[in-house]
């Protein structure tokens, strides 16, 4: 009986297949056919190369040993975009925020994706933002270390913490907080994430926070 060589090919949301070929190193169109996109010539294939990169296979251009991981789409045409220093391809005109995450290496996880335009501006792609991949010009994407920015009593203020203490925002509220016997403090919050977009935070506890969350911090004397 051949010998059975197994290929991970997954779609634009990245759920996998795995198939078995009985012969190394197989075509672009005998992989697409054995997950049933057929015919192969309406879809593209592209590798995932062993240092991330994704590359073009051509139907009749048989794969390197090192390629197991594939990616097809029902697609004529391919958008190319850079994240980090990986040279990535899409064969749709836009990509989701969730998706990008799930492209990341493991060393990149957690970490925020930026969109760097060609005019010099910048912005944090979101879980549900969506990036247009087919205006002029190749896309450039970046990883950074998250940060996420609130307002602290009418202040905006940058922390890398997704969550944070009724103690710790009293020093974001005050860079040097009230003192004395009977001092006491309320933290109120709007603009929250969805499961928790408003509230009260009490003394002793922690609060999960989104960009553009709004704290009012107010201290009070209760003697």
């Amino acid at each position: 009986m051949p010998q059975q060589h197994r290929y991970s090919v997954t779609d634009a949301t990245l759920d996998a297949k795995t198939v078995k070929i009985d012969h190394p190193n197989p075509t672009g169109a005998e992989i697409l056919a054995a997950v049933g996109l057929i015919p192969p010539d309406e879809h593209i294939l592209l590798g995932i190369m062993p240092n991330g990169d994704f590359e073009d296979v051509r139907l009749t251009e048989h794969t390197a040993n090192e390629t197991r991981k594939f990616i097809a789409f029902h697609s004529d045409r391919l958008y190319r975009f850079t994240l980090d220093t990986r040279q990535l391809g899409w064969g749709e005109p836009s990509i989701s925020g969730s998706i990008l995450e799930k492209l990341l290496g493991p060393a990149d996880i957690g970490k925020d994706i930026v969109q760097r335009r060609h005019d010099g501006t910048e912005t944090v792609i979101e879980k549900g933002s969506i990036v247009r991949l087919d205006e002029q010009g190749t896309e450039h994407l970046v990883t950074r270390a998250r940060t996420f920015v609130i307002v602290v009593n009418t202040r905006r203020k940058t922390t890398s913490k997704e969550s944070l203490t009724f103690e710790e925002l009293i020093l974001l509220a005050f860079e040097k907080p009230p003192t004395g016997e009977g001092v006491q403090f309320t933290i109120q919050f709007t603009r929250g994430p969805e499961a928790n977009a408003s509230g009260t935070l009490l003394e002793g506890q922690s609060v999960k926070i989104k960009n553009g969350m709004e704290f009012d911090v107010t201290p009070t004397n209760r003697s």
